[in-house]
Parts: structure tokens; sequence; C-alpha cells
């Protein structure tokens, strides 16, 4: 995976940033992190990889850590405005002479997508489109990794809570095979103009993980299926906003109607490497399901 120009990576900090700049890093590919605060960027430090502070509100950072770069790995935290933060970086990215972008997507992307930051991600891609740069979109199913956030309850409780049918089945996907995919996709040529659609090795239920769980923790794990309107409130009163609420429900019916599992070859073609398996997951994982935080 040699590659000759620094990567910029947005979202260093974040869980799928930081499996792509240690993957990145591990195969000799330099880096340029970009970081609101160094000071939370200490798990990022690793042989060819620059710490560069900026922010995708700030178009002068922006010009200034895209300065020799050649490709650029676009992502950042879901929020009501990251179409207009992310078209600062498509803007600078015109300005600093065309780079590749990889566009962290999401499943289901298009313009009448009823999960609402799906259709935040659509616009993107078709600004970068538009914007004539060479891009590669991933578009991930669901993260495996998404079920920590409920480590505390599995591990206290042997439960866990959601608003999707105990049923239901979704092609979870780990980050660390999003990341291999982006990684490849970052260093090789033959990916401008590709949409890959990430998935994992297999279509599970809920139901399907908590039998994981017990097998794995060695004690009984069940998931609740929990009625929208609770989960929102629950959530809220977790301190999540409300609009934050309602696309988690919304995604949740989303795959109720049957669009979650779907799978793909992906991880195997682009990344190069087998799938991980939610078994593998959860063993790997076993100590944050195991210990209360």
């Amino acid at each position: 995976m040699p590659h000759g120009a620094p990567i910029l990576v947005t979202g260093a900090t974040g869980n799928i940033g930081r499996a792509l700049v240690k993957q990145l890093s591990a195969a000799g590919v330099t880096v340029k992190a970009l970081v609101r605060d160094p000071g939370k960027a200490a798990a990022l430090q690793a042989p060819g990889v620059e710490i560069v502070q900026g922010d995708l509100a700030d178009s002068a950072s922006l010009d200034a850590a895209l300065a020799g770069v050649d490709h650029v790995f676009l992502l950042s935290a879901m929020q009501p405005n990251q179409v207009e933060l992310q078209g600062n970086l498509v803007e600078a990215a015109r300005r600093a002479g065309r780079p590749h972008i990889v566009k962290l997507s999401v499943y289901g992307a298009g313009p009448d997508a009823p999960v609402p930051f799906a259709r935040w991600h659509w616009q993107t891609e078709q600004q970068i489109e538009q914007a004539g740069l060479p891009f590669t979109h991933l578009r991930p199913n669901n993260f495996m990794q998404n079920l920590l956030g409920q480590g505390r309850s599995i591990a206290a409780q042997g439960v866990f809570y959601d608003s999707i049918g105990a049923d239901t089945q979704v092609s979870q996907v780990d980050i660390r095979d999003i990341a291999a995919v982006a990684a490849h996709a970052l260093t090789e040529p033959g990916h401008a103009g590709k949409t890959y659609h990430i998935m994992g090795p297999e279509a599970i239920t809920n139901n399907d993980m908590a039998a994981t769980l017990s097998g794995v923790l060695g004690k009984p794990v069940r998931y609740v299926e929990v009625a929208a309107e609770d989960y929102k409130r629950t959530l809220m009163g977790y301190g999540v906003p409300e609009w934050l609420a309602d696309t988690l429900n919304a995604l949740n019916a989303y795959y109720d109607s049957g669009y979650g599992a779907e799978l793909t070859d992906t991880v195997r073609a682009v990344g190069k490497k087998e799938p991980i398996a939610f078994a593998q997951f959860a063993r790997d994982f076993a100590q944050t399901f195991k210990t209360p935080a």
C-alpha cells in the first residue's frame, strides 16, 4: 500500500478515523490527521502521522491542511450542518488542485432517503461530483461498534435496548473493515468514480447479537425492543438532541422495512481481507461488555 504524497484524514479522532490512521501508518503511508484539538490526538501518534490543527468550519485551516495532498478521506460527525461543513472541504479541494476525495457516506444515501443524514450524505456526494473532483463514495451499513454505547447496560444488567425489531436483519459491519476499504481506496488506482456498499459478512438480528454475546460472555444477555416514543424519551433523558433521537428512530424504521439485510463482497474485494463477523467483534470487545464503566 505504498503512497507518495501524504493523505489527509478528516475526522481523525473518531472511531473510523483512528482506525484508518492506524492502518495507513502501519502500511508506511504518510498521513496528515486533521484535528480540532491536538490535545485530544494522543491516540493518533504513530510513525508517519502529522497532527494538523484545523476545522471544517475554518476554510483557511483547510487550505493549509490540503497543501501537498493528493488524496483526502472526508468524514465529520453527524450534525445538522454537516453538508455545509463538508462542503467547505470540497471547495477547499477545488482550490488545492483537485485531490481525490474518498467520502465516508452511508448505506441508503439518496435524495429521497427516509433518514435525514442519508440525504445529507447524498448532497455532499453530489457536490463532490459536480465540483469535478475524483471521488470514491463509501456507503457502509450500521456499525457493530454502535453497540459499545450500551456496554454498561450489558455488563451490569445483561440487557440492551433499541427501537428496532428484535428479528430485523441488518448486515452490521465492523469499523475496522470500513477503514480497510478506505485505506485501499486512498492508496491504490482504480477506485475513482466508484460507489462501494460496505456490509458485514452476515445479516443478523438483535436477538442474534444477544445470543452471541451470551455465549462469549458466559452469561445471559437479552435484547429489549422499546417503542419509538419511549426510546426517544430515554435518549433525550441522556442528553441526546431531539433531532438525533428522531433520526435514530427513523433509521430503525427504515431497517424494519426490510432494507438493511443486503450483503456485498466489498470488504474482501476492495479491503483485501475477510470481513469481521459479529462473534469476532464480541470477543474483541468482551471486556467492554463485562465491566460496567
